[in-house]
């Protein structure tokens, strides 16, 4: 973590909700290929377990269709790489997997991806032995020898990746080998999505050199890391076991809205050699935000020889709203806890034990610094609250709590230390409370209780003064003026009992209550709730699922419908002390409802950088400017100015308005609305409130016509309505000063939902907006009865194309009507998959040759189905092919007209286009939908 964090990253240049399931189902044929190095031939047609296919190198000559699976026999080893090709979709992945009894499938090689995906999506990987071979040491310049790679360099939102149930193994913690890595290359300025839903999961991976598990952006034009922590959403980390680890444990760079939950890490950090120039760490983000971080245990870490780091969890540095809750990090080398730069995060209800400091960030249990290397991006900790933990002191000469100044930059502001529990051990020499240092400053340390066998012992240093008495401290520093000394406490609370548990489909969670415990000594804390699918589990923190203070509590940690659980509750008290016994109650989920994909001002807010869905403007009247600086301590975008400012939930204008600017990552249908009510934040002599207003671009969509006033007292509703978006599209919500700056900071958190996503929709009312481009033909955009279509005029050839090379399995839809055409009859084409204009997929309407499926190889056409039908001049017909895998069906007015499947695939991804020859047509309402 510390020294540069690109050197993890700097080869991954070298390592290459459906919608439509709820209108129709489409029926892909899916295979079942097996795979048996002890049995099989390549010559075999591989479909049976009888006649499997013998190598990887056949597997990776294959593109995959949606739903199929590859299985590999039990037993088995290959001493070969392998590539995977194909996308599935989120009803039909593409499975790799095993078959019959025994081990798992053993894949070895030493090649720089044993596993490697590269630009798919919809896959699971599951169940497999993989072994990294490299005889390379970790500090070579040789390509990083890694178990399972998924690469990205390609534009395209790619989703739905589960890497589960796999063992990930190398030759040993000296040896230039990785675990598992999802990885981003791209030029200078990626920051938008590349890809979400990615789940790893109870894996096991150990003997390995470099990391356990790692996600992160590479910029191939500065060989420097990505900056945004936008590129993926959605990673979930889950209950895996990493060790024997000769340096990192699980890193997660570039994300957002994530998870890393019930992981084991431990023995990391051991490398015995020289020349690694990071410290190690057990479980950490970096570059990203609004991650949650919990109940995870990491022990035994050690620093790889570098003198930084070694330590449990951390908040490493441009994080921004990460939540570390609910972990165990003890007995590591370095410090259990630490942070480097990084603003607005929470270290809450941790249980830190037993690590000796022997780290340069310092000597407490919890180190928070602000060390980066990215100073140009974001410096200083700012907003850091650190409460509620139980902060055992039971190595010599370490703290509870260190602080250091370690980077140049902002100065600290905001950070607060409240109501923790520290325990300082009997007999150990040298344990202090705090060692603060030199601008590294807490503005508020408070409310702690500090234990100790006299119950009067207290010691600290802030700004290398040294204080022996929590009195002297008090006057000194004005710190802990509330802070109580105790005796320390080894009795246990009495066991909780009577528990009951039930499914609450309105809280979307299961709600449990219990009889509650005492408890004589130190006071009962909380309540820890344990969770298992087997009645018989052994309380951990990998089956944690929340504390409680009261005797009730709602569990909604990553449940599975239709699942029974079972649970054991167990009181602990402010000394760390649990209950002998539990309470226990078991419930079955009902049905889960998965949250749909819905952007918050306040929940998505960021203050490090701009975008990319959320940016924070000022406007005086049409134009428009980024807010260029930001204020901590009020957690807002500035512009040096006295008043105007856009913060997490509200806006303050001056004499230019101030604008929270959302802008659309996708296609699709959204709706507009808000947490709460607009309102003004105060009031005060000579105030005359605010005006707002809701633009689309450059149109006004709320009010109808001029502003919505605002005053003190008199709440005004957000805009709630539905409207069509296209990616890129700025939804501007707009807050005006009206006649006078006073007293007007108006609280608005609007709120962006999809109802429908789309990788294109697109209804021409504002005309083409560049996103199609004219390869042969006369195209423009036309009025035609109420609406604005796309017209190809004239009888000559014409192809006009939009979208990504890297969709795969989708609908494609459009209205079509052919106004004339020739001699010989006209024909409207829909083309899919195109990699340009004589390589694609289409299908045709025609008022002479009816229907076809056809696809177009070197400028050869040929045919996969056709059909006689009627098609009319003048007639609007409601047109939708989809395509997934090698099965293409066509649809006309709903009705299933044409379907056909192209054997092994000629082209798996590609653009779309219009089309048309010996005709005049009219192209409306296009819309492509991911399958």
């Amino acid at each position: 973590m510390l020294q540069r964090y690109g050197l993890i990253l700097l080869s991954l240049a070298l390592v290459c909700s459906s919608f439509f399931s709820s209108e129709k189902s489409y029926a892909s044929t899916a295979t079942t290929y097996y795979v048996s190095f002890s049995s099989g031939s390549d010559s075999n047609n591989g479909t049976s377990s009888a006649s499997p296919w013998k190598t990887l190198d056949k597997v990776s000559t294959f593109t995959f269709n949606p739903g199929d699976q590859i299985l590999l026999k039990s037993g088995d080893t290959w001493n070969e790489n392998i590539y995977l090709h194909g996308s599935g979709t989120s009803l039909q992945p593409i499975m790799i997997s095993s078959y019959g009894s025994g081990n798992k499938p053993l894949i070895r090689s030493s090649a720089q991806a044993v596993v490697s995906l590269q630009n798919e999506g919809g896959w699971i990987i599951s169940g497999l032995d993989i072994e990294c071979t490299t005889t390379n040491p970790l500090v070579n310049s040789q390509p990083i020898n890694r178990g399972i790679v998924v690469s990205y360099n390609s534009e395209g939102t790619w989703s739905n990746l589960v890497i589960e149930g796999n063992r990930v193994r190398g030759p040993g913690i000296n040896s230039n080998s990785e675990g598992i890595l999802i990885s981003a290359e791209y030029p200078t300025g990626k920051h938008n999505e590349v890809a979400r839903n990615i789940v790893i999961r109870d894996n096991e991976i150990y003997n390995l050199g470099w990391r356990a598990i790692g996600t992160g952006g590479w910029d191939t034009a500065l060989s420097d890391n990505l900056k945004s922590s936008a590129l993926f959403y959605n990673v979930k980390v889950l209950n895996n076991t990493a060790y024997q680890l000769g340096n990192q444990g699980i890193v997660i760079g570039n994300s957002n809205h994530g998870s890393i939950k019930w992981n084991v890490v431990h023995d990391g950090g051991q490398y015995t050699g020289t020349g690694v120039t990071w410290g190690p760490g057990g479980i950490w983000p970096v570059a990203s935000s609004y991650m949650d971080v919990m109940f995870n245990e990491v022990y035994n870490m050690s620093d790889s020889n570098t003198g930084f780091d070694g330590s449990g969890l951390n908040i490493d540095w441009s994080n921004e709203y990460i939540n570390l809750q609910y972990n165990y990090a003890h007995d590591n080398k370095g410090n259990g806890i630490t942070t480097m730069a990084n603003i607005n995060s929470r270290i809450t209800n941790n249980i830190v034990k037993g690590n000796r400091g022997e780290s340069s960030i310092g000597v407490g249990q919890i180190a928070i610094s602000d060390f980066t290397v990215d100073t140009g991006r974001y410096s200083g900790t700012k907003n850091l609250v650190v409460e509620n933990n139980l902060i055992v002191v039971n190595k010599g000469n370490t703290s509870a709590i260190n602080s250091s100044d370690s980077s140049t930059g902002d100065d600290w502001s905001g950070n607060i230390v409240r109501n923790n529990q520290i325990v300082l051990a009997n007999g150990v020499a040298g344990t202090k409370s705090y060692v603060i240092g030199t601008g590294a400053g807490i503005d508020t340390i408070n409310s702690n209780r500090i234990y100790s066998g006299s119950g009067t012992a207290f010691e600290a240093s802030r700004f290398g003064t040294g204080y022996s008495s929590l009195a002297a401290w008090r006057t000194a520093t004005g710190l802990d003026m509330d802070t109580v000394l105790s005796v320390l406490d080894t009795t246990a609370p009495t066991a909780p009992s009577g528990g009951a548990a039930a499914w609450n489909g309105g809280l979307n969670g299961i709600s449990l209550n219990w009889s509650g415990a005492t408890d004589s000594g130190s006071g009962l804390s909380h309540y820890n709730i344990y969770r298992s699918t087997s009645s018989s589990f052994v309380p951990s923190y990998r089956n944690m699922v929340g504390e409680a203070e009261t005797a009730s509590f709602v569990d909604k940690q990553e449940l599975q419908s239709g699942t029974t659980y079972y649970y054991k509750i167990e009181a602990e008290d402010r000394n760390g002390n649990g209950s002998t016994g539990y309470a226990t109650a078991n419930a079955t989920s009902g049905t889960v409802v998965v949250a749909p994909k819905k952007y918050d001002a306040s929940k998505d807010f960021g203050i490090i950088a701009q975008g990319p869905v959320w940016e924070y403007e000022k406007g005086a009247g049409s134009t428009y400017t980024k807010l260029n600086g930001t204020y901590a301590p009020w957690r807002m975008w500035r512009d040096g100015t006295a008043y105007l400012g856009v913060g997490e939930n509200v806006q303050a204008p001056d004499g230019n308005d101030a604008i929270r600017t959302w802008i659309a990552p996708e296609d699709g249908q959204i709706a507009l609305n808000a947490a709460s009510a607009i309102q003004i934040f105060n009031s005060g002599s000579g105030a005359d409130g605010v005006r707002v207003k809701v633009m689309k671009n450059n149109t006004q969509i709320w009010p109808s016509s001029g502003w919505q006033t605002v005053v003190y007292g008199a709440p005004v509703s957000s805009p709630n309505m539905t409207l069509n978006v296209v990616k890129g599209d700025k939804i501007r919500f707009v807050a005006n000063q009206n006649g006078n700056g006073l007293y007007d900071t108006v609280l608005w958190d609007p709120s962006v939902q999809y109802l429908q996503t789309n990788l294109l929709h697109d209804d021409f009312e504002l005309g083409a907006a560049g996103r199609w481009s004219a390869l042969s033909g006369s195209w423009s955009v036309v009025t035609d009865g109420a609406s604005q279509k796309l017209k190809q005029t004239g009888n000559a050839a014409g192809l006009s194309t939009a979208g990504s090379a890297s969709w795969s399995n989708y609908r494609m839809i459009s209205d079509v009507k052919i106004t004339s055409s020739g001699s010989g009859g006209g024909f409207a084409n829909l083309i899919f998959r195109l990699k340009d204009a004589n390589n694609k997929y289409f299908v045709y309407l025609s008022d002479t040759q009816g229907l076809a499926i056809k696809k177009t190889v070197a400028g050869v056409q040929t045919e996969l189905a056709s059909k006689a039908v009627a098609i009319g001049l003048n007639t609007t017909y409601h047109v939708e092919v989809v395509v997934s895998g090698n099965q293409i069906e066509l649809y006309v007015d709903n009705i299933l007209q044409l379907s056909a499947a192209d054997g092994a695939v000629t082209f798996t991804k590609g653009q779309i286009g219009l089309e048309t020859y010996q005709a005049t047509v009219l192209f409306d309402n296009v819309q492509v939908i991911e399958l």
